[in-house]
């Protein structure tokens, strides 16, 4: 028997339909200013006969109502906000779906999904999806789940034979000067660096910059507008280097990507397989290079037995 209702939330993917909507809204509202500008002209100079001049106003009066109406009520509203203006009603949800939950939550929406929880019945089902599960995704999981079964799907444990792979010993307070260093080099001509914080990922866009090497973050705690423009200054190559999260890296799509830094290594080591499987794609070659400090030795032994080798040791 099937449920009455099933609800799926994915407010990862939803931000971006936001975007996309506000995009359209903001290019009509630039076409309609251009409107406004274009009757304002002849006014200013008395161009106008008295009844053309009134109907002009008019005009003017609700193309400037129209573009009020744009940046108030074609904006997509948040989930919550139908919540709380009585347009959704989740009582009598039989089934919840949250996909994406690592993504959603490394994207700052983990009080929104609190929030809606309180607005599901106690009773229900609930499913969980995460293509990864750190320590913080499966305590949260835990928290929202009554005796969960738990189903693995067998990780991604091979590397594309078109990536070349090193690994540097340095030590963590050294790894900063070996990237620039590595990214000195002029044939490099662009860099994905993958960092494991959001606040890491700031601290080295910014000592980049001070570098003298452009370079932009991704993560959870940027726009979705910032996200796309950095992503795209990137593939344009108007920056070098591309500072990245693992979650918030999963859009990235460049299949001539040459470059893929670890400037730090994951905790999961499946991470490490889908992080250097950005380069090396459609036939074209990559390179990936991995630091390693004293701390992360596991974290390399781990990455090894994944992938079955040990990587070339680099030097410096």
């Amino acid at each position: 028997m099937l449920p009455d209702l099933i609800f799926y939330l994915n407010l990862a993917g939803m931000e971006e339909k936001i975007v996309n909507q506000n995009k359209v809204t903001n290019l009509v509202g630039v076409i309609l200013l251009a409107i406004l500008i274009f009757l304002m002209i002849p006014l200013s100079y008395g161009m106008q006969l008295p009844f053309v001049y009134w109907i002009n106003q008019i005009i003017f009066f609700l193309l400037l109502l129209s573009l009020l109406f744009l940046n108030t009520k074609w904006l997509a509203p948040k989930l919550l906000d139908l919540i709380s203006q009585g347009y959704i009603d989740l009582a009598h949800i039989e089934i919840l779906v949250l996909d994406e939950a690592d993504r959603m939550l490394d994207m700052g929406f983990v009080n929104d999904v609190k929030k809606i929880l309180t607005k599901v019945p106690v009773k229900k089902q609930t499913l969980f999806f995460s293509a990864t599960m750190p320590q913080e995704i499966r305590k949260f999981s835990q928290s929202i789940l009554k005796e969960p079964i738990e189903i693995n799907v067998t990780p991604v444990s091979s590397t594309a034979e078109t990536v070349k792979q090193s690994v540097y010993f340095v030590e963590k307070n050294e790894k900063f000067d070996l990237l620039v260093q590595i990214l000195d080099d002029k044939k490099i001509n662009r860099s994905l660096v993958f960092a494991r914080t959001k606040h890491g990922a700031d601290k080295l866009v910014k000592s980049l910059l001070l570098s003298g090497i452009h370079a932009a973050a991704i993560h959870g705690n940027k726009s979705q507008n910032a996200r796309q423009r950095a992503l795209d200054d990137f593939k344009s190559s108007k920056i070098r280097v591309l500072i990245a999260t693992d979650i918030a890296a999963r859009g990235i799509d460049i299949n001539e990507l040459p470059h893929v830094v670890n400037y730090e290594l994951p905790d999961v080591p499946e991470t490490y397989v889908h992080r250097i499987g950005r380069t090396g794609r459609a036939g074209y070659h990559g390179t990936s290079v991995s630091f390693c400090d004293r701390q992360e030795k596991k974290e390399l032994q781990s990455i090894q037995k994944l992938i079955g080798f040990k990587m070339a040791v680099a030097i410096q």
